[in-house]
């Protein structure tokens, strides 16, 4: 570049000028780098709690650009990580002619009639909603920026004709998603190469008192609701109705006489209370804890990884006492929220980004495909408070300590109680 060009000595001899020229260019870009940098340092912490929010969001900015974050992806896990067979899967068989609903943990779909061509479809579903998922799944929560995300539920979609070819839905699919009540900023992303937000508003449905729960006729209290699209003149329609009631309380009984006189007229007998059988407490409360939410996305367009997220731009970093191993993956899972960053190998020592101020647990996997695989692992420790990224200063990163270690049978591997028994985590 211009100003650090070298120039013969009898060059310099002839025009001594020259000379003059490339030490003051010199020292002027020493000057403008030292200016930058004492610009970001002289900036107020991300973690003083008066910070003004407008200010804030200006520091996270100037990080980034410091960071260079946006041109960077989260790193890649090898590819035998296999511990994505252990997580449980739905397969349910749908009517392509009639709108459908279908049941996973807590995810609930709503696909409308003509979605797909042909007569039937079959839908697989993997749903993510505890700390263990997150770790068998495989998946970094981190966006291109390099800010990571808070799960409110993960789930991954895949749809087969009869004879087995992937097909895509050619009308919005809507999803819903209990989880508990933590976050308030809950967006919807997309997984292609990397997480990526997807177009359209999340909305949440609540209550103080009890979660909206559906009542239906008997016949139709199955894993998955069906409504014809044509139906034949006089045939039976099933009737579906939103009700909410106070944790303990009955219904009104006038109210469920209106019900029963209801489904007289469509031909399925009493109504009956049914929940979602994934789902089974109707006022969406947990035994001695929080208050669930419904998150519901409207915009469903594709297969493959959807995460109902939130963005979080300040986190902290840890780092590993021990030496880094080529022949290991490394990742940092979330044990008080759902997410989870891989390892990264900085000077031979593993750092990772995480949220600040929360429970974190560190497992490491063996890459080798021997009868007996290295695993090691770190019982939950909670991360620092302040705020750091591994890019900024890797001082600046907790000494996190080390790992367990343990020689085991490959065949732990493929028995998901047996693997999450090990680590010391259900």
């Amino acid at each position: 570049m211009f100003g650090t060009r070298r120039y013969p000595n009898c060059v310099l001899s002839l025009f001594p000028g020259l000379r003059k020229q490339r030490i003051r260019l010199r020292g002027f870009f020493l000057f403008i780098a030292f200016f930058a940098s004492a610009a970001v340092v002289s900036q107020p912490s991300l973690d003083d709690p008066d910070l003004a929010p407008g200010k804030r969001s200006e520091i996270i900015r100037q990080q980034e650009d410091l960071w260079d974050m946006r041109k960077e992806t989260s790193p890649v896990v090898s590819s035998r990580w296999d511990l994505a067979a252990l997580l449980p899967r739905t397969s349910v068989s749908i009517r392509n002619d009639r709108f459908e609903q279908v049941y996973s943990g807590g995810l609930t779909l709503e696909i409308p009639a003509g979605t797909f061509p042909g007569a039937e479809t079959e839908v697989r579903v993997i749903v993510l909603q505890k700390p263990a998922d997150f770790l068998l799944a495989g998946i970094a929560l981190e966006l291109p920026n390099g800010h990571l995300l808070e799960s409110s539920g993960m789930f991954n979609l895949e749809f087969r004709s009869p004879n087995g070819t992937r097909m895509q839905p050619s009308r919005p699919i809507v999803a819903r998603f209990l989880s508990p009540k933590k976050n308030a900023d809950v967006r919807m992303y997309k997984r292609e190469t990397a997480w990526n937000e997807a177009p359209g508003k999340v909305e949440s449905r609540t209550s103080s008192d009890c979660m909206p729960f559906e009542l239906r006729s008997e016949d139709s209290a199955l894993a998955f609701q069906s409504f014809p699209v044509n139906p034949p003149p006089g045939a039976p329609r099933p009737r579906l109705l939103d009700v909410s009631f106070t944790m303990g309380q009955q219904p009104d009984p006038a109210s469920s006489e209106k019900n029963a006189e209801s489904s007289e007229h469509n031909g399925n007998g009493p109504m009956q209370q049914v929940t979602n059988p994934a789902n089974p407490n109707p006022c969406g409360q947990m035994e001695e804890g929080p208050a669930l939410v419904e998150w519901i996305y409207r915009g469903v367009s594709s297969d493959g990884w959807w995460n109902f997220d939130t963005p979080k731009p300040e986190f902290t970093c840890i780092k590993l006492s021990e030496p880094a191993r080529s022949d290991l993956n490394y990742v940092a899972v979330g044990v008080d929220y759902l997410g989870m960053s891989f390892g990264q190998p900085i000077n031979g020592r593993i750092y990772f980004n995480v949220l600040k101020n929360s429970l974190v647990k560190v497992v490491a996997l063996s890459t080798s495909l021997d009868p007996m695989r290295t695993i090691g692992w770190m019982r939950e420790k909670r991360t620092p408070a302040r705020t750091a990224h591994i890019k900024t200063n890797t001082a600046a990163c907790s000494d996190f300590g080390s790992l367990l270690w343990q020689k085991v049978e490959a065949k732990k591997f493929k028995d998901k109680d047996a693997f999450l028994a090990l680590i010391e985590m259900q």
